[in-house]
């Protein structure tokens, strides 16, 4: 690269990170929009396809190798807020690699080895950044650490997602989707808000954390075993739980839940309304998710049917739909004038229009 060491090292990261949980991702070649000339965008994105292509083939080859057998490896690449290269671990690779440190140390060779590749080969699409100021290097430093918000905040609250819930999951996505999967993983590039239309945070939580449909669901009986889920549950104070890994499936919205992150707020009745506080914890959360995440579209949950018909919409069963009014069109208008800087979209055509 031109750039000198340390603008360099401020920003690219690689990130490799072995966490306690269902995956971990490693974050590969994080540059920023910014870091690149409008006319390389283009460049760049069909070169970190190739880069994806590389990576998922080494990886999965690599791991088959350790197990003894055939070991798949979800790999993503994208360009939104930043370029990335995204690896997405289940959890018998996880308690492989606690159990030897070698085989931790060789993958992460095999890793660093392909991002040194790929930012060797296409360093020369990075601007000369030399140019900028001090002032506006710092400025971008501190946006970034602004956007980098950490977890804290969010409680812990998982739902039963053992192993019948991941094969009932697994079902759901190939019957439904048509989608053949070792893991209910998912890639997020959407946000979908909802209301439970249940008065108290127990209860609503308790509408899905087992792990079957309970047998009063009949409407969507037919859709699947597996119960409805969420990713987060915002309560009427805005205290902000987790129940599900925002890269795991649940099951919230027909057509679109192999790319959306669920988001459950408490309420929705007359006696309920949703609240200002519920207002203020969906914007901080969804900012939150579209620094983490890939995030190009924000719908209420009463807006996914006009998604039928695009190339996002993976329901297979065109009779398999229902009509949703939640979380209504004030909260959504409001949550979107909110969050307007990121230019979220609400329908599938506007992609093709941007």
């Amino acid at each position: 690269s031109a750039l000198p060491s340390e603008l360099f090292r401020s920003r690219v990261d690689l990130v490799i990170s072995i966490v306690n949980g269902p995956r971990t991702h490693i974050e590969l070649s994080e540059l920023h929009e910014h870091h690149f000339a409008p006319t390389n965008r283009e460049l760049v994105a069909g070169r970190l396809k190739t880069a994806q292509r590389r990576l998922a083939s080494v990886t999965s080859e690599f791991l088959s190798e350790l197990h003894g057998e055939r070991s798949w490896v979800p790999v993503s690449s994208y360009m939104s807020d930043y370029v990335g290269v995204k690896i997405s671990l289940g959890r018998r690779h996880l308690e492989l690699f606690s159990r030897s440190n070698t085989a931790r140390d060789q993958f992460e060779d095999v890793v660093c080895d392909q991002t040194t590749h790929f930012l060797d080969e296409y360093g020369d699409l990075i601007p000369n950044l030399m140019a900028a100021d001090d002032g506006e290097l710092a400025a971008t430093s501190s946006d970034t650490e602004a956007e980098q918000e950490g977890d804290e905040w969010i409680v812990p609250m998982p739902v039963q997602y053992g192993e019948t819930r991941s094969r009932l999951s697994l079902t759901y996505l190939r019957e439904r989707y048509g989608l053949d999967l070792r893991e209910p993983v998912i890639n997020p590039i959407m946000v979908v808000v909802h209301w439970t239309a249940i008065d108290t945070l127990e209860a609503s939580f308790n509408a899905f954390k087992a792990p079957r449909l309970p047998a009063h669901r009949a409407e969507i009986a037919r859709g699947g075993e597996v119960n409805v889920g969420a990713h987060y549950l915002v309560a009427r104070d805005g205290k902000v739980y987790r129940m599900i890994d925002d890269s795991y499936f649940a099951r919230h919205t027909i057509g679109l839940n192999y790319n959306a992150i669920g988001i459950e707020n408490v309420g929705g009745n007359v006696e309920t309304p949703l609240t200002p506080a519920q207002l203020d914890s969906n914007e901080r959360l969804i900012r939150y998710l579209a620094s983490r995440h890939p995030i190009k579209w924000l719908i209420g949950h009463h807006e996914y049917g006009q998604f039928r018909g695009s190339e996002l919409w993976r329901e297979l069963d065109p009779s398999y739909f229902t009509v949703k009014i939640d979380p209504g069109t004030e909260f959504i208008s409001n949550l979107r004038a909110r969050l307007a800087d990121l230019s979220l979209l609400s329908e599938p055509t506007q992609l093709e229009a941007n």
